[in-house]
Formats: structure tokens, C-alpha cells, sequence
């Protein structure tokens, strides 16, 4: 639980197991480390004598913004062929591309075939 006297400074795995961050999020500094006490020393550096402070072992909360849109479906990230594959079909059908277009189902299946091929490297 936080303690409203003590500055929060939170200290997290960032990316396993080589980087470790460890962040004021007021002021916004920021240290980063390959080990958790790499981290924490570096910030208590940069930190100085500001004010105390209380570890929290744990990534800083998102910013909550009103403006968010609610997404009703998980986004496709990285870079597998799957996602390759979903925005090759996107940008091949999507209507904002080719808003006068229609589709039989022959074109989406030699299209859907063409890019599978392309995202494979089967080409």
C-alpha cells in the first residue's frame, strides 16, 4: 500500500531478464539497469537527496485518458505471419482502400491464396 509521505518509485522487469527499470513518475527520471540493483542504484544516483522514497515492485499504472477509444477486438502486434498475413488481407480488401470494389467469393480465395503465399515466403 502507498504511503502518501514517501514518493512512489517504481521497480520493474522490463524486458526478461536483461532490463530493469526503475522510475519516479513525477519528474519522470528513469533508470535502467540489466539487474534489479543495477537499476536502483543508478536511480538512487540520479535521485540524490530529493525526498524519501518507498520502492514499489511493480510497472508505474497507465495513464487514464477519457478520450480512449474501448477496443472491441485485441489488435493483431508483432511480427509473425499471422499478422503479416492480417494486414496483407486488410490492406487487399479493407473498403477504405478500395471503396468501389466488390468481391466474388473466386477473388477473395485467389487473393486470400496469393497472400498467404506472400506471407510465407512461399513466392
Amino acid at each position: 500500500m502507498s504511503n502518501p509521505t514517501l514518493t512512489n518509485v517504481f521497480i520493474w522487469c522490463y524486458l526478461f531478464p536483461r532490463d530493469w527499470r526503475c522510475s519516479e513518475i513525477n519528474t519522470g527520471l528513469t533508470a535502467i539497469g540489466q539487474t534489479r540493483d543495477e537499476a536502483l542504484a543508478g536511480f538512487k544516483n540520479v535521485w540524490g537527496e530529493r525526498a524519501p522514497f518507498q520502492l514499489i515492485e511493480h510497472a508505474p499504472p497507465r495513464p487514464k485518458r477519457s478520450d480512449d477509444p474501448k477496443l472491441a477486438v485485441a489488435a493483431v502486434e508483432g511480427e509473425s505471419v499471422a499478422s503479416a498475413f492480417h494486414r496483407a488481407i486488410v490492406r487487399e480488401f479493407h473498403p477504405d482502400h478500395h471503396p468501389d470494389r466488390t468481391y466474388t467469393g473466386h477473388d477473395i480465395l485467389a487473393a486470400v491464396n496469393r497472400l498467404w503465399d506472400e506471407a510465407t515466403g512461399k513466392t
